[in-house]
């Protein structure tokens, strides 16, 4: 994805119009021939300026090869960063002598001094900064916006991670099911997975900076075969808790500021992590550090392909069954059974997602508690009731199946404050407002519905 080596662009035009080369690059960019984009790349400047943001503004990775690909950097650049970070050592060290030493020289004012470290470290950082943009590599790792990876990074990734001037700063980091199995199955190969997974976690941030984190375990079933609210492996607990752990390593930095001789005040430079956004059934044990926001989009399990493939082959051939016996199978009575069936059903998974939601608002507030932190919780769920039940015959209008959906969600809520009253009770002391219904709420909690 990247150049090894510098090209000489030659200047006469292109003898493809530039609309033709437009839909050339997006088919090959659709079809992910990114070994023809980037010789293609070698044409002009002006191919090389539009396709190399198309190539790194989105990246998916979807094996730690190529990972470790995306993160070798060039000899020379290797070199030339191993430089610039001696510089700074050796940079820093001079600011100290002569910080010491101006500090014992008592006679010469102190804004001297300063503005001359000031200037010092300025120049210091325009030199860096100089050499660094010439590099074509870290250029264009600057580029990204959004990083998907179907794997957890290997310790080789995180090797040359360190290699990196600064780690990639994206907007968006995405971790698919296929990461958190990936994670299971290292775990699982390990003797001390909790010792592995703080190795990992450690090293993070070292490797990406984001500021939202979305994980997606939509199509892994991690629940027992009964139903149950908890895991059914031990291992997954271990994921779970080694992806909390790697939330938690990217916290936010503070700077201690004194206001008075008698008294200093916080400052939280949240440049890290704002945002992590959970998509699955339910909430499993992955808690950010505080002062992150929790978003919980709640969905069905689903499949994967092939599974899917050989049941729409099996409703293809109960719809053709169906067709054929159609007076024998939609008598009255079957349709009733089954629509008490998915009724029930239904309530199920509600108080499962109520169980687990209640159990992240106990985890986040004893994990607040634990680091003493003055931040606010703040979850936002979405999706915690499923899609009502289709009766044929309906008779209900829009307002009646409105303020049903509203008694449920108030139902919720209480059962939640009723929970949290008696096991955690400073959480609810702390969040406990009135809403505009004249009712108790969370001001920590946002239950939320999709138009959909």
């Amino acid at each position: 994805m990247s150049l090894q080596k510098r090209y000489k662009f030659e200047k006469t035009r292109s003898p493809i119009p530039f609309d033709l080369l437009y839909i050339i690059i997006q088919e090959l960019l659709s079809n992910e021939q990114l070994g023809s984009l980037a010789k293609l790349c070698c044409v002009s400047k002006e191919l090389y300026s539009y396709i190399i943001p198309l190539l790194y503004t989105n990246v998916h990775i979807k094996s730690d090869e190529q990972l470790q690909s995306f993160l070798t950097l060039p000899q020379s650049t290797r070199i030339a960063v191993k430089e610039e970070k001696q510089k700074q050592k050796q940079q820093i060290t001079k600011n100290l002598v002569k910080s010491v030493v101006l500090s014992v020289k008592r006679n010469r004012s102190r804004s001297n001094s300063l503005e001359r470290n000031s200037n010092n470290s300025n120049n210091a950082n325009s030199e860096n900064n100089g050499n660094i943009s010439i590099n074509s590599k870290i250029y264009n790792l600057n580029l990204m916006k959004e990083l998907k990876l179907d794997i957890y990074p290997s310790r080789r990734s995180f090797k040359l991670s360190s290699k990196l001037p600064s780690p990639l700063s994206v907007d968006k980091l995405f971790f698919t099911s296929l990461a958190l199995k990936n994670l299971y199955d290292k775990l699982n190969k390990s003797n001390a997975p909790k010792i592995l997974v703080s190795f990992w976690s450690s090293h993070l941030p070292t490797l990406i900076k984001p500021k939202k984190v979305i994980i997606d375990y939509s199509n892994l079933n991690l629940m027992g075969d009964n139903d149950e609210t908890y895991l059914k492996d031990e291992n997954w607990l271990d994921t779970m808790t080694g992806m909390s752990f790697s939330l938690q390593s990217w916290s936010p930095t503070t700077t201690t500021t004194t206001t008075t001789n008698t008294s200093s005040s916080k400052i939280y430079d949240n440049n890290y992590l704002k945002e992590i956004e959970l998509i699955g059934n339910n909430w499993f044990g992955i808690l950010p550090s505080p002062g992150v926001k929790v978003k919980m989009i709640h969905t069905d399990f689903i499949e994967d392909s092939n599974q899917l493939a050989e049941q729409e082959q099996v409703e293809t051939q109960e719809e053709d069954l169906v067709t054929v016996n159609e007076t024998i199978l939609n008598t009255p009575s079957n349709e009733t059974d089954e629509i008490v069936e998915l009724i029930e059903k239904r309530k199920k998974i509600i108080k499962k997602r109520v169980e687990s939601l209640i159990m992240g608002l106990r985890s986040s507030q004893a994990l607040y508690e634990t680091y003493q932190s003055n931040q606010l919780i703040n979850w936002n769920i979405t999706d915690i009731l499923p899609p009502q039940i289709k009766i044929t015959n309906d008779i209900r209008s829009k307002e009646e199946i409105e303020n049903e959906e509203y008694s449920e969600k108030r139902k919720i809520i209480n059962d939640i404050l009723i929970e949290l009253d008696e096991k955690c009770p400073n959480l609810t002391k702390r969040y406990s407002k009135i809403g505009s219904d004249g009712r108790r709420e969370l001001s920590c909690l946002t239950l939320e519905q999709s138009n959909d």
